[in-house]
């Protein structure tokens, strides 16, 4: 997904919300999304309402990508909703709808948020995370991301995206091939110490994907919780921009 993107939007509403976890929430969300997505170029597939929420498919451009709306599930304001795409991956992960269909979308959702009398307090983020999480992310105004985001992540969470990123490298096709040449190298140059050299290395590794991302999200959810018990909230949005990267 593009850097210059939020694909996460949660936003204040008065929409009836369901009894039972059993049953789809946010059909009058998804209805009002659908019916106006048709008039930004975008084609309505399906509406389905699968689990704890409700799937728009639709086709925008030469991709098809389906939308998540439903309640916020672990909001206890009760007052909460949340909009997502989901897409298709390709085996090795790659997320394969183009940029401009994200922006595309994203911008015509955004526009009918905000032409909606009954929806208010809408926050874009860069991705899906927890109520709690929230607190420690700035949001956006729109889904066009601000140039200084990244500036302006909490501390905790810089750690946390830095540790992501080196992490899907290690776990991805090119750190694996790496660490494959790199075992071939020394069990050539090393063989005496081939062994323990690759058992370090290993186990380094999987601290780097398990251990620490778990004491960091320990360590996150404390700061979350002592941030929202204070009263504190994300640092404020600035005025939200146009597809085209212009301020309204």
């Amino acid at each position: 997904m593009n850097d210059t993107l939020n694909y996460y939007v949660d936003l204040k509403a008065d929409f009836n919300r369901v009894e039972s976890l059993e049953k789809p929430s946010g059909e009058e969300l998804a209805n009002i999304i659908a019916t106006g997505l048709p008039s930004h170029g975008i084609t309505i597939r399906k509406i389905e309402g699968v689990d704890f929420c409700h799937y728009i498919e639709c086709d925008v451009g030469s991709s098809t990508i389906e939308l998540m709306v439903g309640e916020q599930l672990l909001d206890e304001t009760k007052s909460r909703w949340d909009i997502q795409p989901c897409a298709k991956r390709s085996i090795f992960g790659r997320d394969r709808v183009p940029d401009e269909n994200y922006r595309l979308l994203l911008s015509a959702v955004d526009t009918m948020l905000r032409e909606c009398d009954r929806i208010s307090d809408i926050r874009w983020f860069p991705g899906f995370e927890t109520p709690e999480y929230l607190a420690l992310m700035p949001y956006s105004a729109g889904p066009i991301r601000d140039p200084d985001y990244e500036k302006r992540l909490h501390p905790l969470t810089r750690l946390d995206w830095l540790l992501n990123r080196a992490a899907n490298l290690t776990w991805g096709p090119i750190g694996i091939i790496s660490f494959v040449i790199l075992a071939c190298v020394l069990g050539v140059l090393m063989p005496k110490t081939f062994v323990p050299v690759i058992t370090v290395l290993f186990f380094a590794i999987l601290a780097l994907g398990t251990i620490i991302p778990f004491v960091l999200s320990v360590l996150m959810r404390r700061e979350a919780k002592r941030i929202t018990a204070t009263g504190g909230e994300p640092p404020d949005a600035p005025e939200p921009e146009t597809p085209d990267g212009n301020g309204e």
